[in-house]
């Protein structure tokens, strides 16, 4: 993201594994999310839920609207690199 600096806290790249890591904005503001991996099958699927989060990986509301969803899902079926979204 451009104007965001992203920083790992875990990465556990498997099936049911967690991808943990925070974003700060160049006003200081740091937001947190999470990828947990439902399917990977490389190279042709990787399939995982995204939502924001807190410090301990929590899953909490998006920090700018209450009504952006908690969770959504990120399909993919190629190896072109390019993310679908439904």
């Amino acid at each position: 993201l451009k104007g965001f600096k992203i920083q790992v806290k875990s990465l556990d790249f498997r099936p049911g594994g967690i991808f943990h890591y925070s974003m700060t904005g160049s006003d200081g503001q740091r937001m947190w999310g999470r990828f947990k991996y439902a399917e990977i099958s490389a190279p042709e699927k990787l399939e995982f839920i995204n939502s924001f989060s807190d410090e301990q990986a929590n899953i909490t509301r998006a920090p700018f609207s209450e009504s952006w969803p908690l969770e959504f899902s990120i399909p993919s079926r190629s190896t072109s690199g390019r993310v679908g979204r439904h």
